[in-house]
């Protein structure tokens, strides 16, 4: 199993303005609603208050001191973060689901 980064599920009225880079993390895209937001223009979605934000190691592998880091630096951007899931590959297949649009 090779962890690969997370999806910080983030509460904003509108497109959250998040770091590109972050604790060793790159901001990969933001959707919302499974449909994606960012990175490229918004795509005519009704969008919710709730923004799924991936961050994902740029080397591939992610650790868990870096997770904490990045919460820990959102916090103090006085970014609402409300919920974070791993993104896991396993037996070389990603374990979770990509974004419509995007990935």
């Amino acid at each position: 199993m090779e962890f690969k980064g997370v999806d910080v599920f983030v509460h904003s009225i509108g497109l959250p303005r998040l770091p590109e880079e972050i604790a060793g993390l790159k901001l990969k895209s933001m959707s919302n609603r499974g449909v994606l937001v960012w990175p490229g223009n918004i795509p005519p979605v009704d969008m919710t208050d709730l923004f799924q934000a991936r961050f994902v190691a740029p080397t591939g592998t992610a650790s868990a001191d870096q997770i904490t880091s990045l919460l820990e630096d959102l916090d103090r951007l006085k970014v609402e973060w409300v919920h974070v899931e791993k993104l896991l590959i396993i037996n070389g297949k990603e374990a979770f689901s990509g974004t419509h649009g995007g990935s």
